[in-house]
């Protein structure tokens, strides 16, 4: 889950990267456009959803990055959640790799 306000070029280059990596875990891309104020960053990110790359939740108004999370995380309550800074760029075999870490122990609580 990627909450996006600002910076085009790296949210473009965080979502494209997410898409690319090429994990065996199944997971959906969730993206909440916390109602920032470049038109043409939420334009992209209507067109990630349009192709099918990412689920777009969008804030009518900001509600800043902790409320865009949980805006995020209240999607599947009952999932696992990657949170994501909009500027992170992931490798292939990520999610599969922290997937591996946290289910190491029961009593691993984030990883």
């Amino acid at each position: 889950m990627i909450p996006v306000y600002s910076g085009h070029d790296e949210t473009i280059a965080c979502i494209q990267s997410v898409i690319g990596a090429v994990n065996a875990t199944r997971h959906e891309i969730i993206v909440v456009d916390d109602c920032g104020p470049d038109p043409k960053l939420r334009a992209a990110l209507r067109d990630f959803e349009r192709t099918g790359g990412i689920t777009l939740i969008i804030n009518p108004t900001n509600l800043g990055f902790p409320a865009a999370a949980n805006a995020g995380m209240a999607r599947h309550p009952d999932r696992d959640v990657i949170l994501l800074n909009a500027d992170t760029l992931v490798p292939r075999g990520w999610i599969d790799r922290l997937r591996s870490a946290a289910y190491r122990s029961a009593n691993t609580g984030s990883v």
